[in-house]
């Protein structure tokens, strides 16, 4: 016999299943991301190559995110998006379409200021939200194109032990064997091929494309129409300009930005900017402290 198929009957099955489950599960991710942090230090910034990304993960370790996406959909009654600006109304846009959250709201610090964003409410400021007690059915996410900024309020989010959701919009095509991180957007008309890792607070905008067995840390942004080949390697908070294109095998370090437009035909260091076609090396930033 074959499964209903239609999303009202799995809405309705998550309803009544799911989110009993969602507490204990997100317990268990909150915790697994406070004991990853212990070890490697908040402030680290290690390589794709140095850390397990979802499609690496160790036996136990986060494996219900290789699961099928049709068992891994839940159904989630509110998504509280941390800030209000463009960025953050895209990223509404995607969870609306997603069909997977009833109620979608901002906490911003133009709260008291401003009533709403692109027709969603703001409802609080960030100090507001961390008042409350996180409750099952209640989801968070960053809505900030900032990578550091993204990081440092998810890490204090989870640090509270807050549910970080996975936002990923239905035109987007992602391999059954991959899944974003927590905290990690896939936007309209993205690919993300067999055997890629995506890492926690990453972004990949709208067209872009993440080819097959890529690793990407956490908190990278991978801007509108950039390409990246296969096996190519990108550091966290790294930062891929639009229309780029890295070809294959190549590794850009971590903090990193590349230029919208260029072609990247060697690797490029840690906290480097590069630019152009092909890519030469602008200059290299100071260390993020």
């Amino acid at each position: 016999m074959s499964l209903p198929t239609s999303w009202a009957y799995w809405r309705n099955v998550c309803r009544t299943e799911t989110v009993r489950i969602s507490s204990a599960g997100s317990s268990l991710n909150a915790l697994d991301e406070a004991a990853r942090d212990q070890s490697a230090g908040t402030d680290s910034c290690t390589s794709p190559d140095d850390r397990a990304l979802p499609s690496q993960t160790s036996p136990g370790s986060r494996q219900f995110k290789r699961m099928p996406s049709i068992l891994t959909t839940q159904c989630n009654a509110r998504l509280s998006i941390i800030g209000a600006g463009g960025h953050a109304r895209v990223v509404a846009d995607a969870a609306r379409a997603s069909g997977r959250w009833d109620d979608i709201e901002f906490y911003d610090e133009t709260f008291g200021q401003e009533r709403d964003s692109g027709g969603w409410p703001i409802v609080g400021t960030l100090d507001h939200l961390l008042q409350q007690t996180p409750s099952p059915g209640h989801q968070v996410i960053i809505g900030s194109g900032d990578n550091h900024r993204r990081r440092a309020l998810q890490t204090r989010l989870q640090e509270a032990c807050w549910d970080m959701a996975t936002v990923i919009h239905p035109s987007a095509i992602i391999s059954q064997n991959c899944a974003p991180g927590a905290g990690s957007v896939v936007l309209a008309g993205a690919i993300i091929n067999a055997g890629a890792g995506i890492g926690d607070a990453a972004i990949i905008n709208s067209g872009a494309i993440i080819e097959h067995d890529c690793r990407l840390a956490d908190a990278v942004h991978v801007s509108p129409g950039a390409v990246l080949c296969g096996k190519v390697r990108v550091g966290c908070l790294s930062w891929i300009g639009a229309a780029s294109v890295i070809l294959q095998t190549l590794k850009v370090g971590q903090q990193s930005i590349i230029g919208a437009g260029a072609v990247v035909i060697n690797d490029i260091p840690d906290f480097s900017v590069a630019a152009g076609n092909p890519a030469r090396l602008i200059s290299t930033q100071a260390r993020a402290a």
